[in-house]
């Protein structure tokens, strides 16, 4: 057997086979072969040092603590990502092909060191041989920074912080309207957009931390922020606006594809965007096309049938991002509803196959695009848009199902995605979760899930450091509320419908097997996590914010329970429950709407808090 700590390496290495002995670190530790330390796989290391109480220092004669060595990794592909470390009495040795390599090496290292650290005296670490490499050449994260919530510079450095020590090696950062195109000023203002500078410099802090930072604009529908303006309606399917799900109004909502302009468009936002990045990727949207056929391209929709109208408009589109010396990557839902045409695709392209729920027919899809030939790649999610809290069970089973038939068939990776549908009001931490087990299973799709258990276990470990054992346990238990009502909803928890259908007649369609017992159990299962939490340390800036952000959602989900309880008492309109019931709910939502603002600005920019406040305040009004 190996030592605990083995296992709670995130992710978990291929393979460990324990040796007798242990090595004691020194008071200073040197490192020989340092020219092929990449910079911040060496800093890593030096800062789980300086926390254990260990000096780093060069050799200075003698045996060095730990020597680097070249030499070629196994694992085909895999193996460029590589590494062995070999732990032995009285040395350590790191032996990489590449660059990744030593950086993946290092990064274990130094969870190592972290996790075998005391407080009585030296680091003390069980003897052992690792050999590592990744399962996939893509494990990628997606954040959405289109649905109100863009981070500050500062929120996204530490995501990528933690993203890059589970072996994460793609970021992609979802854009309809929120990057700063010059000359189009109208549709970013009051956004807080990303910069191109700002932009320019996160490819760098991910470069040197060995993620591709992968350019991601939406090309086709999904640009209903462009489209509602003026200067831009002219180009929509439909310029009178359809209903859609990201907004309270009708929008136009996708390009016209039968109108060359919308191209001319799309090619000068490129010639913005990319030259921002590195990567030779380029992920250009393409999905959820809702109102092609409806308007401007019905004629032709009812001439030649959508699959070829859609088809023919991403050829177009893939043949300038060709043209720009990039590989075209589009979400895969409208060629998956033509099947036939999966075999049409063009040459090189690379289909994102996305699904959220835990019974998601990856099984099908995979093996559907699989058999054309192209490099494809998995996209379950981190469950926590629509949630408040997260939905555990739901991201679990997701996760795991995306990595088992990623791996079946030869899919070239996973990409976990993490939205802000009807207001992005989950707060940062509820993502935690999802990236943690995702990056875990898309490095070593052969180590078991985990279990909620072992995940609050490794949270605590490897994120909320700075606190007690209970600040993860505290989080997973919040993830798991949404599923101690008793009733499944698609893409969503029960207690976040009550609150983004509040507007609506209840019950509506998909709350109508609601019950009282499942919401006094939602009720409870809210008292379990925050005893939980009353267990943690809150010392210091970043724990005292988990504090209040998980404060807010325990007490945001609380509301939704008990206006549950009253919409079940009286079935109908909101208004109709009378004062006497609404000025309590009304008490309970005001100052969570009131903290809104200052939770928001915690880790987010301004633009947007205000779009995203509206989905609260729309609620309280009506109380």
């Amino acid at each position: 057997m190996h030592s605990p700590g083995f296992d709670l390496l995130v992710p978990k290495p291929r393979r460990i086979s324990s040796r007798e002995g242990i090595f004691e670190l020194p008071a200073e530790v040197s490192l020989a072969g340092i020219r092929l330390a990449p910079a911040r796989g060496k800093e890593r290391l030096r800062e789980a040092l300086a926390r254990a109480r260990h000096a780093f220092a060069l050799p200075s004669g003698g045996t060095p603590t730990i020597r680097l060595a070249e030499r070629e990794i196994p694992g085909g592909e895999g193996g460029r990502e590589g590494y062995t470390l070999e732990i032995g009495a009285t040395h350590i040795v790191l032996f990489a092909g590449e660059a990744a390599g030593f950086f993946y090496g290092l990064t274990t290292l130094a969870q190592l060191v972290s996790l075998n650290a005391t407080d009585e005296g030296p680091c003390r670490i069980p003897c052992a041989r690792i050999e590592d490499h990744p399962g996939f050449a893509v494990r990628g994260a997606m954040l959405d920074i289109s649905r109100n919530r863009i981070p500050t510079m500062e929120t996204l450095f530490r995501i990528v912080e933690l993203l890059s020590g589970w072996k994460y090696n793609q970021l992609q950062l979802y854009t309809e309207h929120t990057f700063a195109y010059a000359g189009h000023e109208e549709v970013w203002r009051g956004w807080d957009p990303i910069t191109p500078e700002e932009m320019c410099e996160l490819n760098r802090f991910c470069a040197e931390r060995f993620i591709e930072l992968v350019p991601n604009q939406q090309s086709f529908g999904h640009l209903h922020r462009w489209l509602v303006h003026e200067r831009y309606r002219d180009l929509a399917e439909c310029p009178e606006g359809v209903e859609h799900p990201f907004s309270f109004e009708r929008e136009p909502f996708s390009l016209n594809p039968r109108d060359p302009r919308g191209l001319a468009l799309l090619e000068e936002l490129y010639d913005q965007l990319l030259p921002c990045f590195c990567s030779n990727e380029f992920n250009v949207g393409l999905d959820e096309t809702f109102d092609l056929g409806r308007g401007r391209s019905r004629a032709a929709v009812e001439e030649h049938g959508l699959d070829r109208v859609y088809l023919e408009f991403l050829n177009q589109v893939e043949q300038r991002v060709r043209a720009r010396g990039k590989r075209m990557h589009f979400w895969a839902d409208i060629v998956l509803h033509h099947p036939e045409r999966v075999a049409e695709l063009p040459e090189g392209v690379v289909p994102n196959l996305w699904g959220y729920e835990a019974e998601h027919p990856f099984e099908r899809e995979c093996a559907l695009v699989a058999s054309s030939g192209l490099d494809f790649i998995v996209c379950p999610g981190t469950s926590s848009w629509q949630s408040i809290g997260g939905r555990l069970r739901n991201m679990l089973e997701n996760v795991a199902s995306a990595v088992r038939h990623a791996r079946n068939n030869a899919a070239l990776g996973i990409l976990v995605t993490d939205w802000g549908d009807r207001g992005h009001l989950q707060p940062l931490p509820v993502s935690y979760p999802g990236w943690l087990a995702a990056g875990a299973a898309a490095w070593n799709p052969q180590a078991p899930s985990y279990t909620p258990d072992e995940l609050a276990e490794r949270l605590d470990l490897h994120v909320f450091a700075e606190s007690n054992s209970s600040m993860g346990s505290a989080w997973i238990a919040l993830a798991g509320v949404a599923e101690s009502i008793g009733l499944y909803v698609p893409n969503a928890s029960p207690l976040s419908l009550l609150l983004t259908q509040a507007h609506r007649e209840f019950p509506t369609e998909e709350l109508t097997q609601l019950t009282g017992a499942g919401l006094e159990a939602g009720l409870e299962a809210l008292e379990t996590a925050e005893a939980l939490l009353s267990e943690t340390r809150k010392e210091g800036p970043e724990a005292e914010l988990l504090a209040d952000e998980f404060a807010w959602c325990t007490e945001l989900l609380r509301f939704t329970c008990h206006l549950g309880l009253a919409r079940l008492r009286r079935p109908g309109r909101l208004e109709d429950l009378g004062g006497v019931v609404t000025r309590p709910l009304g008490s309970r939502l005001s100052p969570l709407v009131d903290r809104h603002d200052r939770l928001w600005k915690a880790r987010s920019r301004q633009g947007g808090s205000e779009r995203s406040l509206r989905w609260l305040v729309r609620v309280l009004d009506r109380l």
